[in-house]
């Protein structure tokens, strides 16, 4: 972030991907951000201008949103996940460009490496599609009568398809049978949660995504939907990430 040396204000823009502004989880999230900038002198209106933007209506829109932003001409791009990550990185090669929230930034295309990220990128991975391998023997040392195993994953989210492509060889070797749920809607949540059931998983998977993120308390129903199904119960709800 730039700190003013004038009275001028210089304007910096944070680019949220699939959050919405009234949610709890993101009102938390910002005034941490907030925080952290006051702890090293900036402060929100006096020294500093921060521009939101919270895509909420689709991925498609990331584009025009993140347009706008650039248009304001500001400091430094602040982007969460890695959709948002990748229309600031088409948008512009001048502003700097931090990320947040990105599983796989190498595969993503975001930067050349993670010790030398190259461009006008850089940013924290949360090491999603890696953790994979450990997450599994994890969920199988903590449930090993379990073999099916029901996967929540956004095929429209790069992060949530790294990890959903990285858990078959290592669920290959833990005598794990995958079922795929593909979600990129919460509208759809209740029916593939039921379809998940009937087809035997007694366990589910849920990958590190925005939309999962955001709609946490929703997938807490899950264990209470499953026992309107054939009297199947749930074992026990693991979710990765926070």
């Amino acid at each position: 972030m730039h700190h003013a040396q004038h009275p001028l204000h210089r304007s910096s823009a944070s680019c949220h991907g699939r959050c919405r502004a009234g949610a709890e989880k993101t009102r938390a999230r910002l005034e941490a951000f907030r925080q952290g900038l006051r702890e090293l002198g900036y402060s929100e209106g006096q020294n500093i201008l921060i521009e939101y933007r919270h895509e909420s209506g689709g991925f498609e829109r990331l584009p025009t949103l993140v347009a706008e932003l650039v248009g304001h001409k500001p400091d430094v791009l602040v982007t969460v996940t890695t959709n948002a990550a990748q229309a600031a990185k088409q948008a512009t090669t001048t502003i700097p460009i931090v990320f947040m929230g990105v599983t796989d930034p190498v595969t993503a295309g975001l930067v050349d490496s993670l010790a030398w990220p190259g461009g006008n990128i850089t940013g924290i991975t949360n090491m999603a599609a890696i953790l994979t391998s450990k997450r599994l023997e994890f969920f199988k040392e903590t449930l090993p009568t379990v073999s099916r195993v029901a996967i929540l994953w956004d095929p429209r989210a790069p992060g949530s398809v790294s990890q959903w492509q990285a858990s078959q060889l290592p669920a290959q070797e833990l005598g794990l049978h995958l079922y795929s749920i593909e979600v990129s809607s919460v509208e759809h949540y209740e029916a593939t949660f039921a379809a998940a059931v009937e087809a035997g998983n007694a366990a589910l998977w849920v990958t590190l995504t925005s939309l999962a993120n955001s709609n946490q308390k929703r997938l807490r129903t899950w264990p209470s939907l499953i026992g309107c199904h054939r009297s199947a119960r749930v074992r026990t709800l693991l979710k990765t990430g926070a």
